[in-house]
């Protein structure tokens, strides 16, 4: 009888901690740091609406380190039209949201705050118009920043709305990482001064993209620790004041540089003497200010390894190769060239000439535009240039077989000694193309070669994983 009862006891004891098992809470048994990387990926609202999921997440996102603020989240589109389907809202419901959630805070420190303000974005939407800048007060916004300059915020994104140069003082002397996206820098009155300043001691990325500097004259980037920044005005539909604008670069200790879309009125680079990887994509204005504007900017690059440039200045406006002739411009340090645009068609000795003035290059990467760029290849322009002896790697992408092509390529077989490998990168599918690129490399194959160790191939870019 012992015996039963013992066994009884024991598979009683068998069901409860099976049944424990299945009603065990394992989201709630998730720790606060997981559960605030799930709420990093999340807008605010949908952070709060998770207090529903658990007891323990009641009260957890009161102290998320995460703040993603989207107006847009309280808008949205009907399906296959560009209309709001909220077009009432004004946007007062979201500011008082907004008000709780930054007071309702408990104590702790906020690593990153993304606050976006859009009504609508040509560049997502199509058959917008036109930048959408909520007018809200430059108070309003003040008042958000401020609570999270409390916070030690680290790192900021700001987009579609406008800001006072205190508000923006008070965010450089603390953020290591700062994105402003179509950001509308304000005048509190009319004595303020015509210059953005940039200066922080603590700024480390800086990606300033479609701003508006209407009303300004210059602007000044001068951060000693800043690593990385980004500069793009891709807007198509509104004036953002750049082409009024100077701008001016300052920060021993950059390591990346990307400039691309409208230019500035001009550009000056200084003490650059860290710089590694340039990006480099501008290409509105006349020939003349381009020009000017490029030799600028490439003056400042003397010491980084890795640029790129897109090749529709160069072979679009004569006097953008001119001007660059004009100055002692000489790339020793770079090792690494990559060419976007290019089209075989147009204008291609002005290739050969950039390439005289890079005299250690080792990979040389060219990207084919998809239309031809409208100015002809003059033969008289080909001669002899200088290539470096270090090149070692030539990469096609898109490559066409016309006669421009292989007489480019032709020239650098016949002058590149220390050429080792020539890669033609096909991405069309068609069995008609394929079979002239191969004509085509069997043509280079049989050239005069002034590295007798060059191999030339053909790979699919489709193909690649």
């Amino acid at each position: 009888m012992s015996h039963r009862v013992t066994k009884s006891k024991v598979s009683m004891s068998s069901n409860n901690k099976k049944k424990k098992t299945v009603h065990c809470d394992r989201i709630s048994a998730l720790p606060d740091s997981l559960i605030h990387l799930i709420f990093s990926y999340l807008d605010v609202t949908q952070v709060v609406q998770t207090c529903v999921l658990s007891k323990r997440w009641k009260f957890l996102w009161i102290s998320n380190p995460y703040l993603n603020i989207q107006f847009h989240e309280w808008l949205g589109y009907e399906v296959g039209d560009y209309g709001w389907i909220n077009e009432d809202f004004s946007g007062d419901e979201f500011k008082k949201f907004v008000d709780r959630v930054l007071l309702l805070r408990d104590g702790s420190n906020i690593h990153k705050f993304c606050l976006e303000c859009q009504s609508y974005d040509d560049r997502d939407y199509d058959g917008a118009d036109e930048i959408g800048f909520c007018d809200w007060g430059l108070d309003q916004m003040d008042m958000w920043i401020t609570s999270v300059i409390r916070r030690n915020v680290q790192e900021v994104k700001l987009q579609s709305l406008g800001i006072a140069q205190s508000t923006f003082k008070s965010l450089l002397a603390q953020v290591k990482s700062l994105t402003l996206d179509a950001v509308r820098f304000e005048k509190a009155n009319n004595d303020e001064s015509n210059e953005i300043l940039v200066s922080s001691h603590v700024l480390e990325i800086l990606k300033l993209e479609d701003c508006d500097y209407s009303g300004y004259d210059k602007l000044i980037i001068s951060t000693p620790n800043l690593k990385k920044l980004v500069v793009i005005d891709d807007a198509i539909d509104y004036d953002g004041g750049t082409e009024y604008c100077v701008i001016k670069i300052c920060a021993q200790k950059l390591k990346v540089l990307q400039i691309k879309g409208y230019k500035y009125e001009d550009y000056m680079l200084e003490s650059l003497e860290s710089l590694e990887n340039a990006v480099v994509d501008i290409e509105d204005g006349s020939g003349e200010d381009l020009a000017r504007c490029l030799a600028n900017i490439l003056k400042g690059l003397y010491n980084a390894k890795f640029i790129t440039l897109s090749a529709v200045p160069f072979q679009l406006f004569p006097e953008v190769p001119s001007a660059l002739n004009s100055i002692a411009l000489s790339f020793r340090n770079v090792r690494y060239l990559k060419l976007t645009k290019w089209h075989a068609k147009d204008y291609m000795s002005v290739i050969v000439k950039l390439l005289e003035k890079f005299t250690n290059l080792e990979t040389l990467v060219m990207v084919k535009s998809e239309e031809p760029i409208g100015l002809k290849e003059r033969v008289e322009d080909w001669g002899a240039h200088l290539l470096s002896p270090h090149l070692k790697y030539i990469e096609i992408r898109e490559a066409q077989s016309c006669e421009n092509a292989f007489k480019f390529l032709k020239y650098l077989l016949k002058n590149a000694a220390g050429l080792e490998k020539i890669v033609m990168a096909a991405t069309s599918t068609r069995a008609s193309e394929t079979e002239k690129l191969l004509e085509f490399c069997k043509r280079l194959q049989v050239l005069p070669k002034a590295s007798s160790r060059v191999k030339i191939s053909l790979i699919h870019d489709f193909l690649s994983p």
